[in-house]
């Protein structure tokens, strides 16, 4: 009666164990299933050979049986675990050979001990009395064997230990579904192991704790790939990607051990420094012609490769274990070849422009009142007023770019208040108008802000000068209506408006892109200074043409906050008319 049960019952745990394996292969598309399959092909095997042992009432098959399933197991399991954590390199022909032997050696012994054990009957028995050589070889066979299984039981909690390692790692992952699977790995081995320590008690006991462990172990496989399946959601891609991402990237990379010894290479590095294996031990200063301190404050680093020059832009970045032990190093070359050229070009033509070209144009205007004194042909007297106004106006735009570089330059970390309805007052009565103009103001007075009063001056300025000098209608109007949102991404909305034409669509999609080309420029450098100090607050600017007419333009910032007790709650709108 107790054989029959067994083997009833390892003939459903080959149902079960088959059936995962079948649903896994066919209709789970993911990582490492496959392999997960084979575990679970395996193992529902070794039930269904076990329980033929019980069928025919041999203890010796079931027994080796067991033993062959133990020692077998290990193999496809620690594959699945290489492969589920995204290490599927460490799988190859070879690795497999060298993890394999061993357990060869061990289900041989196995083998020869289940053939000397078969005959005759159903005892669980060893050879008592034998000497000589013969004590030798079963010594050595038994050795064997049981070398195989510790071997097989390290095997079996190395790729357990892969796995949960993961596990712990990736927030994303459920602890649940790891406890599980490695459920589903361990449990029928360790079974085994205490079978074997409990089969001098009694056979039912090494039966029955067989049974519960590959019971225990088709339950849990059942559940991985049922509705929550644990492929839903693998450990491989946090693995995989930082190898891909470095494999893949077109900056050089270089890693180093933690002495600063060259031990990798990415593609776009060998291809920049020659084959991984000539410069695997470099010193990183002798590759690079800087240590790893140097390279981490200097920038760039010139290294030449094919006959050419180039200028890399060095990070160095640690690398750490999960207990945060220094490994080593990765230095990262990014190819600033183009990008320091450019920098210095604009560099030498902004000196230029602000030095030479000023001081220059400076000499022709005064060169000019002396010719204008010594002409006395009216005729000649519009164009030298046209040469004067044209050279005024190089020269101030001389003067915009120098100022514009100064706020830009500007280097403030820590938020001070600005009194915003004073700035847009004191500019209004210095702007130059050849007619009357209005300004309304609305909204808060006093801002805190990571900026100084002279960048949001200067965009201001340059919105409100544009509102009226640009204005077509009988009275120009602007109107700046300053706005606070807490709990946004920018809080703070400064907007000016006016009642003119509108600004044309072709300068209004410049500033937008960021981009001027031939056949889509902007009219001066006005707008593009709003936005370029609109950035470097980390803000955004939107140009938008009003209906019937008009413009409106916002600067929308981030990090601001009002002064307590700053807002105008009184006079919420205050309307300042000039007449001139």
């Amino acid at each position: 009666m107790l054989l029959e049960f067994f083997t009833i019952f390892f003939v459903l745990i080959f149902c079960t164990l088959a059936g995962t394996a079948v649903v896994a292969w066919h209709h789970v598309d993911s990582p490492a299933v496959d392999l997960f399959a084979v575990v679970a092909g395996v193992l529902g095997t070794g039930s269904l050979v076990i329980a033929v042992g019980y069928l025919f009432s041999n203890a010796a098959f079931v027994l080796g049986s067991t033993i062959s399933v133990a020692m077998i197991l290990p193999i496809p399991w620690i594959l699945f675990a290489f492969d589920y954590i995204g290490q599927e390199d460490l799988i190859s022909l070879s690795s497999v050979g060298a993890l394999a032997t061993p357990l060869v050696l061990g289900l041989s012994a196995t083998l020869t001990i289940f053939v000397s054990r078969l005959f005759p009957g159903f005892t669980l028995f060893v050879e008592k009395g034998t000497s000589g050589l013969t004590a030798v070889v079963v010594a050595a066979v038994e050795l064997t064997q049981w070398g195989g299984m510790l071997y097989a039981g390290g095997v079996i909690l190395a790729g357990t230990g892969l796995v949960l390692r993961s596990f712990q790692r990736y927030a994303h992952l459920d602890s649940t579904t790891g406890t599980v699977l490695c459920t589903f790995g361990v449990i029928p081995w360790i079974s085994v192991l205490f079978a074997l320590q409990l089969q001098s008690v009694s056979f039912a006991v090494f039966s029955g704790t067989v049974a519960v462990g590959f019971g225990t172990g088709a339950i849990a496989a059942a559940a991985l790939v049922g509705p929550s399946s644990l492929f839903d959601r693998v450990p491989a891609a946090g693995n995989v990607g930082p190898t891909t991402v470095i494999e893949e990237l077109d900056d050089a990379v270089v890693i180093t051990d933690g002495e600063g010894q060259v031990i990798e290479l990415n593609p776009s590095a060998r291809q920049l420094f020659g084959p991984q294996q000539d410069t695997f031990g470099t010193q990183v200063s002798t590759l690079l012609g800087s240590s790893l301190t140097d390279l981490d404050s200097q920038a760039p680093v010139e290294i030449e490769s094919d006959s050419r020059r180039h200028l890399f832009d060095p990070t160095v970045s640690e690398l750490t274990d999960q207990h945060g032990h220094l490994l080593g190093y990765a230095v990262v070359l990014r190819d600033a070849t183009e990008t320091t050229i450019r920098k210095q070009r604009l560099e030498v033509h902004n000196r230029v422009l602000r030095h030479n070209f000023r001081n220059d144009m400076t000499v022709l205007l005064g060169r000019l009142d002396v010719i204008r004194s010594q002409i006395d042909d009216p005729s000649m007297s519009d164009n030298l007023d046209t040469i004067d106004r044209t050279g005024q106006e190089l020269v101030a735009l001389a003067d915009e770019i120098r100022e514009l570089e100064r706020l830009l330059s500007a280097d403030i970390e820590t938020a001070q208040p600005i009194q915003i309805k004073s700035i847009a007052r004191q500019i209004f009565d210095r702007t130059e108008a050849e007619r009357d103009a209005k300004l309304q103001y609305r909204g808060e007075t006093v801002i805190s802000l990571a900026a100084t009063p002279d960048q949001l001056q200067a965009a201001l300025e340059k919105l409100i000068v544009n509102g009226i000098k640009h204005n077509n209608s009988d009275t120009p109007e602007v109107q700046v209506r300053v706005t606070h949102r807490s709990g946004t991404g920018y809080p703070l909305e400064i907007a000016v408006l006016d009642n003119g034409p509108g600004i044309p669509e072709a300068e209004r999609k410049t500033i937008s892109t960021g981009e001027e080309t031939p056949l889509s420029h902007s009219v001066g450098v006005g707008l593009w200074s709003v936005h370029w100090i609109t950035r470097s607050l980390g803000g955004k600017m939107s140009i938008e043409n009003r209906d019937p007419t008009g413009t409106a333009v916002k600067l929308l910032i981030p990090t601001a906050s009002i002064e307590a007790n700053a807002s105008d709650e009184s006079t919420p709108t205050e309307t300042v008319e000039q007449s001139r």
